[in-house]
């Protein structure tokens, strides 16, 4: 009989099931979309209920493809890091949304009153620059604003989770609470190096430990679900962007440019944890066999974002593939440049905050070249964070692996590759994860033997090559470094200047 792993994939706007065999190719998948609720203007929320069935109605499609589900020996989980919930222990019944990781708006002011020496000891505990990005924050907004949360939590009757905690407590009928390293160390209350939660930083959050899953190996026992009368093994949990790392390459240090949700640039670095001198975050890539597999991961501004930006803020394309139509109807910007607010100045030795600019406009400017500026701004912010990770790491990097979406825009994969001046290799996004997520599950299970490196290498569906000069390159990255600098002096907070200003770039 075939031996099949399920995987569970959620994303913000969807659910997906996949069918991995055991050669690792995908053999069915279903999907079934979520609508975000926008009940805040800088925070996106999800139905918790939802989540739970639009996944359940995602499995239930995917089995319908000829797949017996006597074939099926674990099931395998992948998430978004940041998403997170909080529910009655009791009920299990959440009380509140889900809030994602495109948050920005919890907690911000209690973020801002931290003394330094607390921002030390959230990145020394944690490898987390302090963010309002992680769970974190978005608990204590929950436990300080919904009525009651903070006596019922402190009296043990509320429980967290992130989005893979939930599908496990809904899958074992509520009796299992846990998650695995990947999704704990993006909480920001977990400490990387002892891997348990941080009891101090529990306390500067005033987060009652109580509340939190049990942490486990990416590669695990789980618990039991029942699908279909039949009763299968949890087997596998990790974050999406490490399921990609995963699914790309080797479990041995490597580079890997996963463009996800949240734009994540991962470098694996192995058995070793390296702390970065360049602002990036030093994070847990995959735990197997106990062990932990650490890695560097810095973010640009989401291609999303940017592409919502561009579409329903200024209202200059009317779908994604405008990007690229629009971008390459001009030779260049004219000069122009879109700085993201998130810019990290930190890599080129700016370490002050960056408000999200326009620079270079004239008479002569047009939509074509804020939109070829605006996409170009993905590219030079992946090359500052690369830069960054090779100083840190202390190798060159010679292959990105990227997996999107957006590796069909021709455009920006070849300007990734001119500016980084290594080889791209694009890879399908969704294979990828998929792929990663059934290794993990089913490694536990020994569908794939007890070989930790028995991968396959990823079919590559593309692949991009550097065509500029070394001096063009060095023109170019000079130009965008000058403009962020600019950017810097200007970013100086006024009175009346609210913490959200420019949040759309």
């Amino acid at each position: 009989m075939e031996r099949n792993i399920v995987v569970l994939h959620h994303e913000l706007t969807y659910s997906r099931a996949v069918v991995v065999d055991q050669n690792k190719e995908i053999v069915a998948t279903a999907s079934v979309e979520i609508s975000p609720i926008y009940s805040h203007l800088y925070r996106v929320e999800l139905s918790p209920e939802a989540i739970w069935d639009s996944q359940m109605q995602a499995l239930k499609d995917v089995l319908t493809q000829g797949i017996d589900i006597k074939s099926i020996e674990a099931i395998g989980i992948a998430n978004q890091r940041e998403t997170i919930l909080v529910w009655d222990k009791k009920t299990g019944v959440p009380i509140y949304n889900a809030i994602v990781s495109t948050d920005d708006s919890t907690s911000h002011v209690f973020l801002h009153r931290l003394k330094k020496n607390n921002l030390k000891d959230i990145y020394e505990s944690t490898g987390l620059f302090a963010d309002s990005l992680y769970a974190a924050s978005k608990i204590k907004w929950i436990l300080d604003n919904v009525p009651g949360a903070r006596l019922r939590a402190e009296k043990g009757e509320l429980l967290f989770g992130t989005v893979d905690t939930w599908l496990v407590y809904k899958l074992t009928h509520e009796k299992i609470h846990v998650t695995d390293v990947t999704n704990a160390a993006r909480t920001m209350l977990f400490n990387i190096t002892s891997r348990a939660w941080d009891d101090a930083l529990l306390q500067l959050f005033d987060i009652p430990r109580k509340m939190l899953p049990d942490v486990k190996n990416s590669s695990d026992m789980y618990g039991y679900a029942t699908i279909q009368n039949t009763s299968i093994p949890i087997t596998g949990i990790i974050g999406n962007d490490q399921a990609a790392l995963l699914g790309q390459t080797f479990l041995g240090s490597s580079n890997s440019y996963t463009y996800n949700s949240g734009n994540s640039l991962i470098l694996n670095t192995g058995l070793k944890q390296i702390r970065s001198n360049h602002g990036l975050n030093t994070t847990i890539a995959m735990g197997i066999n106990n062990q932990v597999h650490y890695a560097l991961e810095g973010t640009t501004v989401p291609d999303t974002v940017v592409n919502h930006w561009l579409h329903q803020d200024l209202g200059i394309i009317q779908k994604t593939d405008d990007l690229e139509f629009f971008a390459t109807k001009v030779e260049d910007t004219l000069g122009i440049y879109v700085i993201p607010k998130q810019t990290n100045a930190l890599q080129i030795g700016y370490n002050r905050p960056v408000r999200a600019n326009i620079l270079g406009l004239t008479r002569a400017s047009k939509r074509e070249h804020i939109i070829r500026a605006a996409l170009e701004s993905i590219a030079y912010q992946s090359y500052d964070i690369i830069q960054g990770m090779e100083t840190d790491w202390g190798g060159a990097l010679t292959t990105l692996n990227v997996s999107s979406q957006m590796t069909t825009n021709s455009f920006l994969m070849q300007l990734l590759a001119n500016l980084t001046g290594t080889k791209i290799r694009c890879i399908d996004q969704d294979l990828a994860i998929a792929v990663g997520v059934a290794f993990l599950a089913g490694f536990a299970t020994g569908v794939f033997g007890d070989d930790i490196r028995a991968q396959n290498q990823p079919v590559t569906n593309t692949e991009w090559h550097p065509e500029i000069s070394l001096e063009t390159r060095k023109v170019m990255i000079n130009g965008w470094h000058q403009a962020v600098v600019r950017s810097t002096s200007i970013a100086c907070r006024r009175q009346s200047t609210t913490e959200y200003d420019s949040v759309a770039v």
